[in-house]
């Protein structure tokens, strides 16, 4: 070894020991006096290029790594950083194939794999992206790869099977944040609040500033209606991260749910930027209306969430069309037939119609922020939606005489929904409430085999093959004497038509059922009766089966 590269060394060996000691300006100027003297020096461009990448500077990353390769494409680390780069730069399916490189010039590249298997939890593809984890697995234990497992198990809604991954990947790193943050993650939604909520307290401990921690062991306190210690926990995690969409968008549903309506709002207002909403975003020519004088434009209101969403929120459509706007309205395919009756809606189309030239556009639960809504404003004069007379008229005369009170129920909406484990009532539950003496429909349109077997076999009546639409749906549950959901699309349905309504609530209710209230300030005529403690559905059960005794 030559004297210049005895002197290179010994620069390299030292800038690496202020890079592990957190010494980043020091480690540059050691990096940089190494490459002077040794322009080819392909562990310095890789350790700078990681350097510059820790500091957010992916284009020098990028450049670190390109250098390398430049003189030797067979460089693992190089491809690895490449990858790493252009995931940092907004490009994720580019980067695949750097860590393909980089696992074709060293197979044994750990780095590379567990990289390429979170770009492809990122793509979505969380079944490849266990796959990848697996096949390292398989030769040998490595904990980002267990923790990324878990994350993929997790994404797959396996998460008794995502805690042993990053059990195994805390019995290899102890201290890994990011593990013990996925395996808190798991246990909230298994439910087990109280081991979540220790579970983020030592991923916090790991790691002060992990602001996904704190972000997710609000979510738990919230779960557990623990308010003022989740604002705490979203106010420490924006404290850390200003820009944390999530914990912004999280901490606004909070503040609804405590009656906040005027923060509230303002904070929901961030969910455009959260990635389940971004993928829903569409680009509009025209500026988004948020409360100024539109009197003679033309404006597009638009769903943008679930179809109860939209049954709660289109009442503000006459709203607008009283201010002299001409509304367009655009709607889920299965409300389209109901709400060509909401008044003050010129026109309503689906997201597949074209939409008429407008002035303006307007998501739907944006409007009342735009309308500066507060508990005490809301909109509540109910019905704003009619059935057809001529559907309605149909459905009695198929209904026959009534000879006990009727009762349309739904016990459980869609499973693919991220709440649902909390708000879909077992079908067993509905026991106290078929002794009562009543007549029961069901009003769901997705019933599981398993459920409507059960349902079947003690009286309840389904007519889910003659419900096309939610126009088929508003007629049959006018010809009932109450409708009972839980927190589903016909809750809102029953309310927004005015109809007596009885909603199940679990016990962490969503915002806009607001706290401990047994009414309802969006629907007058909406009853809720609320799980008292988690998991307890038969008090409700109870609860409800007392009043349907009532019932004449």
């Amino acid at each position: 070894m030559t004297p210049r590269e005895n002197k290179a060394g010994a620069l390299l060996d030292a800038a690496v020991a202020r890079h592990q000691a957190g010494d980043l300006a020091g480690a540059e100027v050691l990096y940089r006096h190494v490459l002077e003297g040794d322009p080819g020096n392909l562990a310095a461009h890789v350790n700078l290029g990681i350097l510059n990448l820790g500091r957010g500077h992916t284009a020098a990353a990028l450049a670190g790594a390109d250098a390398a390769l430049a003189r030797d494409d067979t460089h693992a680390r190089a491809w690895n950083l490449k990858g790493l780069a252009l995931v940092g730069g907004g490009d994720p399916r580019a980067a695949l194939t750097c860590y393909d490189r980089a696992l074709a010039c060293d197979p044994s590249s750990a780095d590379a794999a567990a990289n390429r298997a979170a770009v492809l939890l990122d793509l979505e593809d969380a079944a490849g992206a266990a796959d990848a984890c697996r096949a390292v697995l398989r030769t040998r234990p490595d904990a980002p790869c267990h923790c990324i497992l878990g994350l993929a198990l997790f994404h797959q809604n396996l998460p008794t099977e995502a805690v042993a991954e990053f059990d195994a990947a805390l019995t290899l790193a102890p201290g890994m944040t990011e593990a013990h943050n996925g395996r808190a993650n798991a246990l909230r939604r298994l439910g087990r609040l109280e081991e979540a909520i220790l579970g983020y307290t030592q991923a916090i401990a790991c790691n002060p500033g992990a602001a996904d921690a704190y972000n997710n062991r609000a979510v738990a306190w919230q779960y557990l209606r623990r308010i003022p210690e989740a604002l705490a926990d979203y106010d420490a995690a924006l404290a850390r991260a200003p820009a944390h969409t999530e914990a912004r968008w999280n901490r606004g549903l909070v503040r609804l749910l405590a009656g906040d309506y005027e923060r509230g709002f303002q904070d929901y207002e961030e969910r455009w930027r959260s990635a389940v909403m971004r993928r829903h975003a569409r680009a509009f020519s025209v500026p988004q209306w948020r409360g100024e004088d539109v009197a003679g434009k033309t404006i597009l209101i638009h769903a943008e969430q679930g179809l109860g969403d939209a049954l709660q929120f289109c009442r503000y459509v006459p709203l607008v069309a009283a201010r002299g706007a001409r509304v367009v309205l655009e709607v889920h395919k299965p409300l389209r037939r109901l709400l060509t009756r909401l008044p003050g809606a010129a026109v309503v189309i689906t997201s597949d119609d074209p939409p008429p030239a407008i002035d303006l556009h307007c998501p739907m639960l944006s409007l009342p922020a735009a309308f500066k809504t507060t508990v005490d404003t809301i909109p509540a004069a109910v019905p704003y939606l009619a059935p057809d007379p001529d559907v309605a008229a149909a459905w009695r005369t198929k209904l026959g005489p009534r000879r006990r009170p009727r009762v349309g129920v739904v016990w459980a909406g869609r499973p693919d929904n991220q709440n649902d484990i909390n708000r879909s009532m077992p079908v067993e539950t509905l026991a106290p409430w078929l002794a009562a003496g009543v007549e029961f429909h069901c009003l769901q349109k997705q019933v599981s085999a398993q459920d409507r077997a059960w349902a079947e076999a003690r009286g309840v009546i389904f007519h889910d093959q003659a419900l096309a639409d939610f126009a088929d749906t508003a007629a049959l549950a006018a010809s009932m004497d109450v409708v009972i959901s839980v927190c589903t699309s016909v809750a809102h349905l029953a309310g927004a038509l005015g109809l007596p309504t009885w909603i199940a609530l679990c016990f962490a209710a969503d915002w806009r059922w607001l706290l401990h209230r047994a009414d309802s300030p969006w629907y007058p005529t909406a009853r809720l009766f609320r799980q008292p403690a988690r998991d307890n559905w038969a008090a409700v059960a109870e609860e409800v089966a007392a009043e349907l005794r009532k019932l004449k």
